[in-house]
């Protein structure tokens, strides 16, 4: 028997060990160092509308019945597709920024309108949930939706990314629906039975995984070691895939040490150890690179797939398209150049900064030059041209089927 004791106030939370497990680093930054993270992006806001959505819906509709007083008795819950368009319009209009970012909450929620069933619910959606692990240790989190079907507890999370759907046992070892079935088994200790739903809306697909021991006994050890680690101090920078959408990538030495390969310099053949890591670092950049490029390809397709599946519905011919990855030539700047600009013009280094709009962009620097050719030769000097894959949707012949 494990005689450690966790300290108060040392809870953990699926979010916390999904980025721990992720990159040390980043749980360090975010939870020790309290660093910033920036302002949210657009793919941020349109989730946290559509669950806003969904949330003041579930609460309009989930009053218990009378005439079924017993939760998952009553009868299933769709909102039509009028309803969900009041809803978009009263709700999700408050919390985006732009009417593309609206158009994209709706086409989300309707893709996935089918599988939102708000009946018989156990819970207030959104309600927080806290189940005790053990020598102190408490998890912690927020539940998106639970419902009682015919006796089984139901614990539903809406995903409104376009990344493509686990597989059941994929689910079965996922940090966030792990908890989520400890924690239910734990409030409602005699249902029939506890299971997690992952609902992913923009796919129009549902995925779940089922509680038994193994599962139960898995995902405590994980918290349980997580929260050990954490407790250590460990916080040594782990490079992935994950970097692409890290907060902290502009303050992370691991990250910069990663990318920073000179396109087209010619590598040191005098020095054995200098190749090695340089190799090294191509390797994690094509990893980094192939590994976004087959979930974007896989998005693209589930994306496209949807969007023919619901044209069929409507009566619509919509048609066939495919992803493609074709090369395309960028140019990259050089941030030195407004050091160089500012000499130049005799401006300061704030003056070049607003007349550059902050971020270096080759639109503004061409115009620049074209006002002050004596600009011309800088800004060639300062500037590198390579080839990158780009994503382009091309329509086939025939029709969607």
């Amino acid at each position: 028997m494990s005689t450690r004791r966790f300290p108060e106030g040392n809870n953990t939370s699926p979010h916390r060990r999904s980025l721990f497990n992720k990159c040390p680093a980043a749980h360090h930054h975010q939870y020790v160092d309290k660093w910033s993270q920036g302002p949210e992006g657009p793919e941020a806001t349109i989730g946290k509308a559509i669950h806003s959505v969904i949330e003041s819906a579930a609460i309009d509709v989930g009053h218990p019945d009378p005439e079924n007083p017993t939760p998952g008795t009553g009868p299933a819950v769709f909102l039509s597709v009028d309803s969900w368009d009041a809803y978009v319009e009263q709700i999700g209009a408050q919390l985006v920024a732009t009417p593309s970012d609206l158009a994209e909450v709706h086409d989300r929620l309707i893709a996935g309108m089918n599988l939102i069933d708000l009946s018989n619910q156990l819970c207030a959606p959104e309600e927080p949930w806290t189940v005790h692990l053990g020598d102190g240790l408490v998890d912690g989190g927020i539940w998106d939706m639970v419902r009682s079907d015919r006796g089984r507890v139901v614990v539903t999370d809406w995903k409104t990314g376009d990344l493509p759907a686990p597989t059941p046992d994929q689910l079965r070892e996922d940090t966030q629906a792990g908890a989520y079935l400890v924690a239910a088994r734990n409030r409602w200790p005699d249902a029939s039975g506890w299971s997690t739903r992952f609902v992913y809306l923009a796919q129009g697909v549902a995925v779940e995984a089922h509680w038994d021991r193994g599962l139960d006994d898995m995902h405590r050890r994980w918290a349980r070691s997580t929260a050990i680690g954490t407790q250590s101090g460990y916080s040594k920078p782990r490079v992935g895939a994950h970097c692409g959408t890290c907060p902290f990538r502009d303050r992370c030495k691991a990250f910069e040490k990663a990318v920073q390969v000179e396109v087209g310099a010619e590598p040191t053949w005098g020095d054995p150890a200098a190749l090695l890591a340089e190799a090294h670092r191509i390797r994690v950049l094509e990893a980094l690179v192939e590994g976004r490029k087959k979930s974007v390809t896989a998005a693209l397709r589930a994306f496209m797939e949807q969007r023919s599946r619901h044209a069929g519905v409507v009566g619509v011919t919509s048609a066939a398209h495919e992803a493609v990855w074709c090369k395309r030539t960028v140019r990259k700047i050089d941030t030195g150049v407004v050091g160089e600009v500012a000499r130049i013009l005799s401006l300061s280094t704030s003056e070049t900064i607003a007349l550059l709009a902050v971020a270096v962009s080759t639109r503004r620097l061409d115009a620049l030059v074209k006002a002050h050719p004596e600009l011309g030769a800088v800004v060639a000097a300062r500037t590198s041209r390579f080839e990158v894959r780009w994503p382009e949707v091309r329509e086939l012949d025939g029709e969607a089927t």
